[in-house]
């Protein structure tokens, strides 16, 4: 579903879903890491998204002025797939773990980005540029 379709509610739900996911391929990605300064940098990534979980929560909270709905009632958005999609292994050298994680940031960037054009009030639109960010 594209965001320009969403409604509001959908639109946060669905960021929910993806800081859900984010935290999810950052724990999975500093398991398969050997290097203790990329692992530390990873995990701070894990944290990071469990950090911009609860501020869209709270921020879907005084929005919609009810819980999170988990999973998000419609839709799967091309930024859940897409980070989904990233798969590591043993193998995988840390050049390429790094160039997954900042994929799946620009993926995130984008979808807040978006978020922040079809936002209705003003801090709405500040919440998602500053995830964008």
């Amino acid at each position: 579903m594209q965001i320009e379709k969403m409604t509001m509610e959908d639109i946060l739900g669905m960021a929910i879903a993806t800081e859900i996911q984010g935290h999810r391929f950052y724990e999975n990605l500093s398991e398969k890491i050997s290097n203790p300064d990329v692992k530390v940098r990873i995990r701070r990534l894990a944290d990071d998204e469990l950090k911009h979980r609860q501020i869209i929560e709270e921020m879907y909270r005084n929005t919609i002025g009810r819980e999170p709905i988990l999973p998000p009632a419609r839709g799967v958005p091309d930024i859940l797939r897409a980070i989904a999609s990233l798969r590591v292994d043993d193998r995988t050298q840390v050049l390429k773990v790094l160039e997954m994680a900042i994929e799946a940031e620009t993926i995130s960037a984008k979808f807040y980005q978006r978020g922040a054009a079809l936002a209705a009030d003003r801090k709405t639109r500040l919440i998602f540029e500053e995830l964008e960010a």
